[in-house]
Formats: C-alpha cells, structure tokens, sequence
C-alpha cells in the first residue's frame, strides 16, 4: 500500500522487526499486570509514529 517508506520514512524490512518487538513488549507487559497497560492504545501510538506522527485515521 506504501511502497518502498512507510510516511514515517521507514522501510517495511526496518519496520517489521520493530513491530514485532512492540507486541511482544506489549503483551509481556499486560501478561505482569494487564490493569495497567493500555495495549490498543499504545500500538496506536506506535503506528503513529510509523506514519511520521500523523494520525493514521
């Protein structure tokens, strides 16, 4: 849908492992106490920044 940069100027091969790694974060973090972690709002957060802090919608 992007080509070769996502708008935030990554390359989907850059970004993939980045995701990759915010998931599992995300989902350590909710595993250890699930109150205290907003997971759609933090990977909202985080596909902001893959679009270069726009917002998406």
């Amino acid at each position: 849908e992007f080509g070769e940069r996502l708008p935030g100027g990554l390359t989907p091969e850059r970004a993939a492992p980045l995701l990759t790694a915010v998931m599992d974060g995300l989902q350590y973090q909710w595993l250890l106490d699930p109150s205290a972690v907003d997971m759609p709002g933090a990977f909202r957060d985080f596909v902001r920044l893959l679009y270069g802090g726009e917002d998406p919608s």
